[in-house]
């Protein structure tokens, strides 16, 4: 099953659908939550809560799913779950209609962006220690002198060349990734 054949049996109510849901992906977000700390119970109520999000936002008429049916559920139950594990390690009190389920507007983005950085983070994990530290240093904005110097390599130029074959070498890595395509797939099937 794709995703909007997900999200349509959701919204029409299809017990073969949420059947379906519930067999592809119960059992994974029990693995996630009882492995952040959670019970069985707490799984479920997670599992179930963020059922009902992604029946909330469907229902909008501008709802568009930019991320794999899966993810969508993964990202917003791991957000159900740190956020519950917040208030209890705080024991905080709560409102009524502070029911734990209030998304930021954007949380298609939020768990596209996320996933892209897990993504990213495990690609540059794979690469060898010399691109993964001339590439930190890139990115954490040193520039090239430094950098050159840090590695003991000959001059900035040198520096320069050898963050671009590493970066290259990474961005090979991601578009390899199967996630990527999924998150690549996902995008042109959903956005016009």
């Amino acid at each position: 099953m794709d995703t909007q054949q997900y999200l349509k049996g959701l919204l029409s109510h299809d017990s073969e659908v949420l059947n379906a849901v519930y067999a592809d992906f119960a059992e994974r977000i029990r693995h996630l939550i009882v492995s952040k700390g959670g019970t069985e119970a707490d799984a479920k109520d997670v599992f179930h809560d963020a059922l009902m999000v992604i029946y909330q936002k469907a229902q909008s008429p501008d709802f568009q799913l930019t991320a794999g049916f899966y993810t969508y559920l993964y990202s917003i139950c791991r957000f159900i779950w740190d956020r519950k594990r917040k208030k209890k390690a705080n024991n905080t009190v709560t409102f009524p209609e502070d029911d734990g389920l209030v998304l930021e507007e954007d949380i298609e983005e939020d768990i596209l962006r996320r996933e892209k950085q897990v993504i990213f983070r495990e690609n540059l994990q794979k690469l060898g220690e010399f691109c993964r530290n001339i590439l930190r240093a890139y990115f954490n904005g040193e520039n090239m002198s430094d950098i050159a110097r840090s590695l003991d390599l000959k001059n900035a130029h040198t520096a320069r060349t050898r963050k671009y074959r590493c970066q290259k070498e990474l961005e090979t890595l991601i578009k390899s990734d199967a996630r990527y395509r999924e998150l690549s797939d996902e995008l042109i099937k959903i956005k016009p």
